[in-house]
């Protein structure tokens, strides 16, 4: 057999530097290409900095100038959180053989790395922006990179944008199909003098108050890149209200599109600098359970795990090494039940958790070791909470989703008051630790003022 000749490396990244190393793209997450509104200042750099680099062909320029504009944004977006854009190849669908084209320029222009997808697979085509196209906004404010001014749907309740204050979708998550706001439930005024429509605007009042507090201090975060470095970022912390389906149904605040700060992981949020400040972020703990039993009037102790798994999980809880992971499943399926309205749609909620989650054949070892199934755990939960287990089932978790969004909303409106940053991760807080002792005091009072009990206030780091 004739012997293998012996290769050095740097003869093979020689030989091989032009081959195509975008393969590991799929396995990075994605965010949809989206055309949003761009900032000037984006818009006038990319005119006389980045457009030149491309080389456009064939007919239509203005309009793949117009194209290229929103893939770049998309690009930069996604790139300084270590994200790639997805967008489709398909050109049976409109407009998306100038797209496709515009994407090939670019990536021609090595602003952009690309991996092509199957359209038949369902697989979409990944984007990445490349490092000479990140290099140019590193130092870029929030302001400059993405369009911070919200409109008033309000105003405009048949012309709704998703670009606004508080926007009622057809869904639940980002980015769903933006509806009108009904003009009779604007009319309602659910039996207080104030109707649905005056409450908003003052709503809108609020959020656009804490935003501008927000942007006026300096956000940075680090987003880990998959060889281990950190790349430092411009966090989106601007926050809109999203309605479900229709007005006050799981209305809380969000942040938005690639740069969110709430979708960073717990590990990657604490590393957020505010004014150059480290930052801590506190929680209400058991907060839904616990809402709930409060709102039906009676307020379970204080030092006890509102979720009580080991209620619910008295063998398995008993037996277990690591109780967080006996706590978690009995806090998911404790959720599921506050936001479905059947036991067969609940069963099959936490079926799927045991078949498709990271955590699910830990979880379903801890079934087999309490001796029941999925199925049985919903009358568990019950029983551990009988003075609350009509509640179960009843969809009531949109209405606690609502209701801590209206605390979450105060306590951050009590910050911007002061001029101290913050922000809402749904139901908890995020701040510099020097107001640490200030969001615990205001967490408490406004909590207090609206169910009338007082909760208890965890340290996530």
């Amino acid at each position: 057999m004739k012997a293998r000749k012996k290769v050095s490396a740097s003869s093979w990244i020689k030989k091989n530097q032009n081959e195509d190393c975008t393969h590991g793209l799929r396995e990075l997450p994605s965010v949809p290409y989206t055309e949003r509104r761009i900032p000037q200042v984006f818009q006038a750099f990319a005119i006389e900095e980045l457009l030149p680099q491309i080389t456009f062909s064939g007919r239509k320029l203005p309009e793949q100038h117009r194209v290229a504009m929103h893939c770049l944004h998309n690009a930069v977006l996604a790139g300084t959180t270590a994200m790639v854009v997805g967008d489709t190849r398909d050109t049976h669908k409109s407009g998306v053989r100038l797209c496709v084209r515009v994407w090939d320029a670019i990536a021609e222009a090595s602003l952009v790395e690309m991996q092509k997808g199957s359209e038949a697979s369902g697989m979409q085509t990944r984007y990445r922006a490349t490092e000479k196209l990140l290099a140019h906004f590193q130092k870029w404010p929030l302001q400059d990179l993405m369009n911070v001014k919200l409109e008033r749907n309000t105003m405009t309740p048949d012309q709704t944008t998703w670009e606004a204050l508080v926007v009622l979708q057809a869904g639940r998550g980002e980015g769903g199909k933006v509806l009108p706001m009904p003009a009779e439930d604007l009319d309602e005024t659910f039996g207080t003098p104030v109707s649905a429509q005056a409450y908003l605007e003052a709503v809108e009042d609020d959020i656009e108050f804490i935003n501008r507090i927000n942007t006026g201090h300096a956000w940075q975060a680090y987003k880990e890149l998959p060889d281990g470095r950190l790349r430092n970022f411009q966090p989106n912390i601007v926050l809109k209200q999203l309605h479900s389906k229709k007005l006050f149904h799981y209305a809380r605040l969000y942040t938005w599109d690639a740069a969110s700060a709430q979708n960073l992981p717990k590990r990657e949020r604490r590393l957020i600098r505010i004014d150059g400040k480290p930052v801590t972020e506190l929680d209400y703990a058991g907060l839904h359970i616990r809402m709930l039993h409060h709102l039906n009037g009676h307020d379970p102790p204080h030092d006890e795990d509102a979720y009580r798994p080991g209620t619910v999980l008295p063998r398995a809880w008993a037996g277990a090494q690591n109780h967080h992971v006996a706590r978690s499943f009995v806090k998911r399926a404790t959720n599921i039940l506050l936001n479905t309205t059947s036991r067969r749609q609940a069963a099959g909620a936490i079926q799927y958790l045991l078949k498709d989650n990271d955590k699910g054949q830990a979880w379903a070892s801890l079934l087999r070791h309490e001796g029941i199934k999925a199925g049985d755990i919903a009358n568990r939960i019950m029983e551990a909470h009988p003075k609350v287990a009509h509640r179960f089932l009843t969809d009531v978790g949109a209405d606690l989703q609502t209701v801590d969004g209206m605390v979450i909303r105060h306590v951050l409106k009590a910050f911007a008051m002061e001029d101290r940053p913050a922000l809402g991760i749904h139901d908890s807080v995020l701040c510099r630790v020097s107001d640490a002792g200030f969001a615990e005091a205001m967490m408490r009072i406004h909590y207090h003022w609206m169910l009338g009990f007082y909760p208890v206030i965890a340290k996530v780091y």
